[in-house]
């Protein structure tokens, strides 16, 4: 929805500034205009500093979706990857030692004792968590 066409639905519109208005809150009764309205690149921020209303309420009031409030994305792409997020080589170690000492700890109770399936799920937890770890090593 366009700027233009979502102050058509207030009342007693005022440009503010470059992309700024101010318009009476469709919210609650007011005389005098507390809403502000602002184009952020085509997206339409809304807050109503006379009763806190945020774009949802506003929207409610006018008859309109807040999805309307932003701009149509036609170049989403959906097959990118997320950043995969590293760290440093010693903190990763670190981590590393605790799940060692694990293994080592469960393996040598197997050698004396059956252990419980609790505890054969935490040594596997911790097999599976040292086998990853080189993936949060940043590559050189």
């Amino acid at each position: 929805m366009s700027i233009e066409t979502f102050l058509s639905k207030l009342h007693k519109v005022k440009k503010r500034g470059h992309g700024q208005w101010m318009a009476l809150c469709p919210v609650h009764g007011e005389k005098t205009p507390s809403l502000s309205i602002k184009d952020d690149n085509g997206t339409i921020l809304i807050h109503c500093f006379g009763c806190g209303a945020g774009g949802v309420d506003v929207c409610g009031a006018v008859g309109v979706e807040p999805s309307e409030l932003f701009p149509p994305s036609d170049h989403v792409d959906y097959e990118r990857k997320p950043s995969r997020s590293y760290f440093p080589a010693d903190q990763v170690l670190e981590a590393l030692s605790t799940e060692t000492l694990i293994v080592h700890l469960i393996s040598k109770d197997m050698l004396i004792n059956n252990i419980d399936q609790e505890t054969r799920e935490r040594l596997i937890l911790a097999v599976e968590r040292i086998h990853a770890a080189s993936n949060y090593i940043r590559p050189k």
